[in-house]
């Protein structure tokens, strides 16, 4: 053996194991089951595009068709054993790269050559691979041939970039749009080579290259190759994630988990060591994104079978816990900067720097993000409340004004009405202590909690309600902290919102609009944001000592008996000291 023979030995798996025969062919099902019936039916076109991502099987197609087409055996797949199958490089099979013949003079040889017969099969058959590369004078110069070619011939277009065709071609090729392989369709590929390969291939690790391979079955092999150049007797999930500097989703749930817990310093350390080590940090934002992508869909649909059962425990166990809300914000500010990963000086401080921007060192739940949106929320709402009560005062001064003039005492009776809606309002105003939230959070269930979040995330679908619009809006300040079996405790940017949700609770009607929202009677607590920190400080304490103060008594909400207000009461009302004579 000479010394080129030598190095020449080994083949690349990607080309070692090319389809051969149409049943070779991971995925495509319905692109194959087309184009052989058509061969069937001696139905055959005079062009096809094939298009598509890449590494999906378009050229291995192409070549398979063209093979079967000249095979001399009547069936609809090459045979291999006739002469025409047989043949290493058929002469009658031209396969042209569009990138490095591109131009007329390229175009206008081949319309000069395919006018001679077919030397061995039945057809002649070019295949032009990467067609978008050509020239828009090349396209020009091929326009009339494709139209019309021979009878013994048949063009093969393909290309990842089916737009940057001519449209004039478009509409004269039958066109097959190949897609990504699935997941279930590479790995088993893999499973199969790798067997062939005398190499062991755990599922975790063919699962964990399709993954990497993105629906490319050339690149899922050629990730195969090098892996195995890495290991040769054993592949397991960590060696493929050691070659492809992968983070395994176990360790970025944990490093998510230590960002819902504000542990800013664990988290960024943890980052820092996954950049010494050489991972991809580009690959673990994308992962990171999937993650919480997965933990979106699992909260609105706890049996969905698009995720697997092992991620789902994962999910449950880490992703589940913290706010929906806070999570969706993180996701958009990953997507944001995931593109920007390209012209970024340093990868790591951008990655840094958007975590930080969503780790509160007290609590995640309670972010200035949150607080910052809320005030946003209720601004509009406080203005009209403001405009509201102003023509309040206006009507109820007036009235004041005509029963000044009624009656002399008018002074002393103004004076003793006021004093007694002051004590009305305090009297009305419910407010709850520290120990009672902490004692609340501790009866607290996370499931139901996770369901809550939901649909107090939906809340503001009653906003154009006549019935439930202005509890809507009463409440649309509150953020969700945590939930019970008959209660929700919320927190609000300031002690004026608190007061006004806990309010609704005498109101008629509110008990009604929370049991339509989430499903069951409950009780609302609300306590503001500062409340709600201290709080969250005395429950680490009780966590310590193993100690809780009691919860509050949870009120029986419900409707109210609808007292319809006589004539005289309305009057009595607006005129406290009038006098009313009966007959």
């Amino acid at each position: 053996m000479t010394e080129r023979e030598m190095f020449m030995t080994y083949q690349a798996l990607y080309r070692k194991y090319r389809p051969a025969v149409f049943e070779d062919m991971a995925g495509q099902k319905q692109i194959v089951q087309t184009l052989q019936n058509a061969i069937a039916a001696d139905r055959i076109s005079h062009a096809y595009l094939f298009c598509g991502p890449r590494g999906t099987g378009k050229t291995s197609a192409a070549k398979i068709f063209a093979r079967a087409l000249n095979c001399t055996s009547d069936q609809t797949r090459p045979c291999g054993h006739c002469e025409n199958c047989l043949a290493a490089d058929h002469p009658d099979i031209i396969e042209i790269d569009a990138a490095s013949n591109n131009g007329v003079e390229e175009a206008r040889n081949l319309v000069e050559r395919v006018k001679y017969t077919p030397m061995l099969g039945k057809y002649k058959v070019y295949i032009i691979d990467e067609v978008h590369m050509m020239t828009a004078g090349a396209f020009n110069a091929l326009l009339k041939t494709i139209e019309e070619p021979p009878a013994h011939v048949v063009f093969i277009l393909a290309t990842t970039e089916p737009h940057k065709v001519l449209p004039t071609i478009l509409s004269r090729c039958q066109r097959f749009d190949f897609k990504k392989v699935t997941d279930d369709e590479i790995e088993e590929r893999l499973l199969s080579v790798a067997q062939r390969e005398n190499t062991l291939l755990d599922p975790e690790a063919a699962a964990q290259i399709a993954m990497l391979a993105d629906g490319g079955m050339r690149d899922a092999l050629s990730i195969l190759d090098q892996c195995i150049a890495y290991e040769s007797e054993h592949l397991k999930a960590e060696d493929i994630r050691t070659v492809y500097g992968v983070v395994a989703p176990a360790d970025i749930a944990e490093i998510f988990s230590d960002m819902a817990h504000g542990h800013a310093e664990t988290v960024i350390r943890s980052v820092k060591e996954i950049y010494d080590n050489g991972l991809d940090l580009e690959r673990f934002t994308a992962d990171l994104i999937s993650l919480i992508k997965d933990s979106l869909i699992l909260a609105y649909s706890e049996e969905t079978t698009l995720i697997a059962a092992d991620r789902k425990k994962l999910l449950s166990e880490k992703f589940l816990n913290s706010p929906l809300s806070w999570r969706k914000d993180l996701l958009n500010a990953l997507m944001e900067l995931y593109p920007k990963f390209a012209h970024a000086s340093s990868v790591l401080d951008y990655l840094e720097a958007v975590i930080l921007r969503y780790i509160d060192p007290e609590n995640s739940e309670v972010s200035d993000k949150d607080v910052k949106a809320n005030h946003e929320s209720i601004g509009s709402s406080e203005r009209r409340n403001d405009i509201h009560s102003a023509e309040i005062t206006s009507k109820s001064d007036e009235a004041q004004k005509k029963s000044e003039g009624m009656n002399p005492e008018s002074d002393v009776s103004r004076e003793t009405s006021v004093k007694k809606k002051e004590s009305q309002t305090v009297d009305r105003k419910i407010r709850y202590t520290t120990e009672e939230i902490v004692g609340l959070l501790h009866t607290a269930d996370k499931t139901r909690r996770q369901k809550d979040m939901i649909a107090w995330d939906r809340r503001s679908l009653y906003g154009t309600s006549l019935q439930y619009g202005k509890y809507t809006r009463m409440i649309s300040s509150g953020v969700l902290a945590a939930s019970g079996e008959e209660y929700i405790v919320v927190y609000t940017p300031r002690q004026l919102e608190a007061d006004a949700i806990n309010d609704l609770q005498l109101d008629d009607g509110f008990s009604e609009f929370i049991e339509k929202l989430t499903g069951t009677s409950k009780t609302i607590f609300a306590v503001p944001v500062s409340q709600y920190k201290d709080a969250l400080g005395m429950f680490r304490e009780c966590m310590k000592s193993g100690t809780f103060p009691p919860p509050p008594e949870v009120r029986q909400t419900g409707k109210k008996e609808n007292h319809m207000k006589t004539t005289e009461e309305d009057m009595r009302e607006i005129f406290p000291n009038l006098k009313i004579i009966h007959d």
